[in-house]
C-alpha cells in the first residue's frame, strides 16, 4: 500500500471533517454519505482519499458474492454495497480541471483497488439490489477521473477485462435502433474516447471489444457506425463530435491489421456515415475545428480498399458529391483538407472507367439541389483538378450512352478456338454450358477447343458476379472502353509493336493500356509478357493463344486504379486478318 493511503492521514482533517471521516472509516454508513454529499477542498482532498481507498477492500468480493444467493442477508448485502458506491462515488467528487489530488504514484494503487469493484457491479448487475445512488456511478466517468493520470491511464487500459466493460456501457449509451443518446451516458462515453484514445488493435483487445458490445463482429461494427451517425446528428458542437478522432483512430488501427474487419465496417455502412459526416463538419460551427480532416481521412481510407469501386459508388450514392461542394469551396480554405479532397478526387476519377460508378454520378448529380459543371469550383484551389476531372467524366458520359444505346444482337465476337478465324454477331455463337463464357461457331471448333486449345484446363476460371469482383456488365464496359482507346491509339500502338518485333524477335508480347494516370485518361505500351506481374496459369494459356493465331489475336491488358489496390483485367483483340506479322 502506498504511504499517502494510510487512514493516519485523516487526522490532518479539520476538526470538524476529522470527526465524521473518522467515523466513516469506522463503519458509520450516514456519515461516509454526508462526506460524499460536499465536494472537499484540494488540501482536505488529499487527506480523505485513504478513507476511500479503505472502503473498496477488494477481499469483501468472495463473501458479497456468496450473500448474492442467499435472501436472508439482502439488508446486511445491502449495506455493505451501500458503502462501496458511496466510496466510488467519492472518488469522483475528487475530481479538478487542473491536477488529481495527492502524489501522481497514488493513483495506479486506486485504480488497483476501483477496478475489482467496477467488475463486481457489472458481471452482477442483474442480481445486485437496488442500491441509491448507484446510477449516479457511470464507470466510464471513473475511468474519465482516474485516467488524468498519465500511469493509470496506462494502466486502465492493459486491465484485462476493460474493455468488455467499456464496450458494454458505450452500447448501452444511446439507442442504436432510433439512434437516441441516452442523455448523460453518451456524453460520459465521448469525453471519454476524446481524452483516452482506446484500442482494439490486440486480438485479446479485439475479442474483449465483441464480447462488451455484443458477441460478434458485426454487432461490434454496428456498434461504431451507429455512433457516428448519433455522433453527428447534433447542430451544436458537442462531445460526440469531439469522440470522432477516438473513433477514427481505433478503427483505423484495427483495419490496418485486419481487412475482413473493415470490410464488415463497409458493409454495415461506415463509409456513408463519413460521409454524412463529412457534409455536416464542411459547415459552420462545426468547420472551425479538426474534424474535416479526420472524417476525410477516414473517408480516403476506406475508399482506398481493394475492389474500391464499389465503395466509390456506395459514398456517392450516400451524398459524397454533396459533401465535395461543401469541402472545396470552403471559405478559407484549409490545406490539410485540400490535400484530401485532391487525394479522393483522384480516387474518383480513376473509378470512371466501371459503369456502376459512372451511372450512379449521373443519378447523384441529377439529384443535386444545384447544377454542376466543370467551372463550379471557379475561384478556388481545387479548380484546375476539377475541370480535368469533369472533362475525363464527360467522355466517359458520352461513351456511356453509346454503350447503352447499343442494341444486344449486334455486338460481335470471336470463336474462342485459335485455330478458327469467324467473327460474327455474339447471338450466332453458342456458349460452353459450364462456364457460360467461351463462345463457338460450331460443335466442331468448341470440341477442338476442349481437346487441343486449352479450354479443359481453363474452364471455370472465368470471374462470376460476386461481391469484391466487377460485375459481368462493368466487366463488358471496360472491354468496350478498352476498344475505344485501342482505336485511337492504333497507329502508335502499331509502330510500337513492329519497334518491339525487331529489337526482341520471336518474344511474346503484350500490350499495356495504363489508367492508373493522374487523370484517369490512358496511357499505352507494349511490354514483354515476361514482364506481366502475375505469371499464373490463366496468363500462360493467353499468351500461347495469341503466339499460335498467327497475329490474329492481341493480348490487351488493362491497368486500373481500383481503391487501394492495381486492377488487372486481360481482353483478347481478335481479327480475321494478322494486323501484325511475327
Amino acid at each position: 500500500m502506498h504511504s499517502a493511503l494510510a487512514l493516519k492521514h485523516l487526522t490532518k482533517l479539520p476538526t470538524a471533517l476529522r470527526k465524521r471521516a473518522m467515523a466513516a472509516a469506522g463503519g458509520d454508513t450516514e456519515e461516509l454519505r454526508a462526506l460524499t454529499a460536499v465536494k472537499p477542498s484540494t488540501t482536505n482532498a488529499s487527506h480523505i482519499l485513504p478513507l476511500y481507498y479503505a472502503g473498496l477492500d477488494d477481499s469483501a468480493i468472495p463473501s458479497l458474492v456468496a450473500q448474492l444467493d442467499c435472501s436472508e442477508d439482502l439488508p446486511l448485502l445491502t449495506r455493505r454495497l451501500s458503502r462501496i458506491v458511496l466510496c466510488l462515488q467519492g472518488l469522483l467528487l475528487l475530481d479538478s480541471k487542473d491536477s488529481l489530488p495527492g502524489p501522481s504514484s497514488v493513483w495506479p494503487h486506486i485504480w488497483r483497488r476501483v477496478w475489482p469493484w467496477l467488475d463486481f457491479l457489472n458481471i452482477h448487475r442483474d442480481t445486485l439490489p437496488q442500491l441509491p445512488n448507484i446510477s449516479y456511478i457511470h464507470p466510464l466517468s471513473l475511468v474519465n477521473v482516474l485516467g488524468k493520470n498519465e500511469e493509470t491511464a496506462k494502466l486502465i487500459h492493459l486491465t484485462p477485462g476493460f474493455r468488455i466493460l467499456a464496450f458494454r456501457f458505450w452500447t448501452l449509451s444511446f439507442d442504436q435502433t432510433h439512434l437516441v443518446s441516452i442523455q448523460g451516458a453518451f456524453e460520459v462515453f465521448c469525453v471519454y474516447m476524446q481524452n483516452c484514445l482506446l484500442t482494439i488493435t490486440e486480438d485479446h483487445d479485439f475479442e474483449e471489444a465483441i464480447e462488451g458490445s455484443g458477441g460478434s463482429r458485426t454487432s461490434l461494427a454496428r456498434l461504431l457506425v451507429n455512433h457516428v451517425k448519433c455522433a453527428v446528428q447534433s447542430t451544436v458542437i458537442s462531445p460526440g463530435v469531439f469522440s470522432m478522432r477516438g473513433v477514427i483512430g481505433l478503427l483505423q488501427a484495427r483495419c490496418d491489421m485486419d481487412a475482413s474487419f473493415r470490410k464488415i465496417l463497409i458493409d454495415e455502412g461506415i463509409v456513408a456515415v463519413f460521409t454524412a459526416a463529412a457534409c455536416r463538419f464542411a459547415s459552420p460551427p462545426f468547420s472551425a475545428h479538426d474534424n474535416l480532416f479526420n472524417v476525410s481521412f477516414a473517408i480516403k481510407y476506406y475508399l482506398r480498399t481493394a475492389f474500391g469501386h464499389k465503395i466509390v459508388t456506395q459514398a456517392v450514392r450516400s451524398g459524397l458529391l454533396r459533401a465535395l461542394l461543401t469541402w472545396g469551396r470552403m471559405i478559407p480554405p484549409k490545406p490539410q483538407s485540400l490535400q484530401q479532397l485532391d487525394d479522393i478526387l483522384t480516387i474518383l476519377s480513376g473509378s470512371f472507367v466501371y459503369l456502376s460508378v459512372l451511372l450512379q454520378l449521373k443519378t447523384s448529380i441529377d439529384e443535386l439541389d444545384i447544377p454542376i459543371d466543370g467551372h463550379t469550383f471557379r475561384g478556388f484551389p481545387v479548380s484546375d483538378r476539377w475541370e480535368a476531372l469533369w472533362s475525363l467524366l464527360e467522355s466517359r458520359w458520352a461513351l456511356m450512352k453509346v454503350y447503352m444505346a447499343r442494341e444486344e444482337p449486334s455486338v460481335k465476337s470471336a470463336c474462342n478456338n485459335v485455330a478458327c478465324s469467324i467473327i460474327r454477331p455474339r447471338s450466332e455463337f453458342q456458349c460452353c454450358s459450364a462456364c457460360r463464357e467461351s463462345r463457338y461457331c460450331s460443335r466442331a471448333c468448341q470440341i477442338h477447343d476442349w481437346r487441343r486449345g486449352g479450354h479443359r484446363e481453363m474452364c471455370g476460371w472465368s470471374l462470376d458476379d460476386n461481391a469484391d469482383s466487377a460485375t459481368k456488365r462493368d466487366r463488358s464496359f471496360l472491354r468496350v472502353l478498352l476498344h475505344e482507346d485501342y482505336l485511337k491509339l492504333q497507329n502508335r500502338i502499331l509502330r510500337d509493336q513492329l519497334a518491339f518485333l525487331r529489337s526482341s524477335p520471336g518474344t511474346a508480347f503484350y500490350v499495356k493500356f495504363d489508367y492508373c494516370t493522374p487523370y484517369g485518361d490512358c496511357a499505352a505500351s507494349v511490354e514483354a509478357a515476361s514482364a506481366f506481374p502475375l505469371d499464373n496459369v490463366m496468363w500462360q494459356h493467353e499468351i500461347a493463344r495469341a503466339r499460335e493465331s498467327g497475329g490474329r489475336l492481341q493480348t490487351h491488358v488493362m491497368r486500373l486504379a481500383d481503391g487501394g489496390c492495381d486492377a488487372v483485367w486481360v481482353f483478347s483483340l481478335c481479327a480475321a486478318k494478322a494486323e501484325r506479322t511475327r
